[in-house]
């Protein structure tokens, strides 16, 4: 890579030159690109709203479970209140089984079909 980059020096020391002017009117601030911006504010987004939901749906303890269709259905329902569009259902569960102590795993809830679900999480009592 660097045997490229000095191929190009001229190139790129021509292009900054061409924008330094832009650089001083702008007091020296990088301008990032938009899909950038846009990957950022989309992740950044992502994880506010699994944050927020978590934080005001749900209770964390190592006592607690609750399949994951259940969970993502109250998650639905919790973007939809909020005018916010949904993540998907396996980025969702992704997201879930990465905060601490909660894991994916297979169980029965009151006799219920062996489901997937996720361990130390659940709704609180009023979203139920």
């Amino acid at each position: 890579m660097a045997d490229e980059l000095k191929k190009e020096a001229d190139v790129i020391f021509s292009l900054a030159i061409k924008e330094l002017p832009k650089l001083i009117e702008e007091n020296y601030q990088f301008a990032a690109p938009a899909d950038s911006v846009n990957t950022l504010a989309d992740y950044a987004f992502e994880q506010t709203s699994i944050d927020t939901f978590v934080e005001n749906r749900c209770v964390l303890g190592s006592s607690h479970k609750i399949h994951a269709v259940d969970l993502y259905e109250a998650y639905i329902g919790f973007c939809r209140s909020n005018a916010v569009s949904p993540i998907s259902r396996n980025l969702f569960s992704q997201k879930i089984s990465s905060l601490p102590g909660v894991e994916g795993s297979r169980f029965r809830i009151n006799g219920s079909a062996s489901n997937r679900g996720f361990k130390g999480i659940t709704l609180k009592k009023k979203f139920n």
